[in-house]
């Protein structure tokens, strides 16, 4: 397995960091550290801390590229598809987007904007179920995946099967 660059380095100790000690604790000096590269490697790749905090949104970007094009055509596929990938992060909270939110409220509106369109775009493919099918199966899915950082509980799974038939046949109406 090929070793991981200095800049995903510097971006996977980043994430680790604001996942275990929260976005306020990083520091440029911190995370070169811990990622084992000198204070100069670091701002090779990232001359500012909000210059490696906006790293951790090009992941999420190339990220949800690659899940709009996988995402399904059939408009009850991609209820079950939308509605899935929220159920599997809420069981299984994804580290990148941990840190990503924990980051946002810092005080760089850019990031925070940035943030904000990501997330967004990556509902853009529910727009072909209509006002209504696209906005229930996204308040679904950002209840499911907003969960874990809420500290509530994730619901049974027949629970959500059952969300996911009603939003499907609601699309049939």
């Amino acid at each position: 397995m090929a070793r991981p660059s200095s800049r995903d380095q510097i971006l996977d100790t980043l994430e680790q960091v604001i996942v275990d000690r929260g976005a306020v604790s990083v520091t440029l000096e911190l995370v070169a550290d811990e990622a084992g590269v000198s204070k100069g490697g670091l701002l090779y790749h990232f001359p500012t801390k909000s210059a490696m905090f906006h790293g951790l949104l090009d992941r999420c970007d190339a990220q949800i590229d690659e899940e709009i094009l996988t995402a399904p055509d059939d408009p009850a596929d991609l209820v079950r598809w939308t509605i899935g990938l929220a159920y599997g992060s809420a069981e299984r909270p994804s580290r990148l987007w941990q840190a990503v939110i924990d980051a946002s409220g810092s005080g760089d509106q850019s990031y925070d904007e940035r943030l904000v369109a990501l997330i967004e775009r990556s509902y853009e493919p529910l727009d072909r179920l209509g006002p209504i099918g696209a906005a229930h199966t996204r308040l679904v899915a950002d209840g499911l995946y907003f969960a874990p950082y809420m500290g509530t509980p994730t619901p049974a799974v027949e629970l959500v099967e059952g969300v996911i038939d009603a939003i499907i046949a609601e699309l049939g109406d």
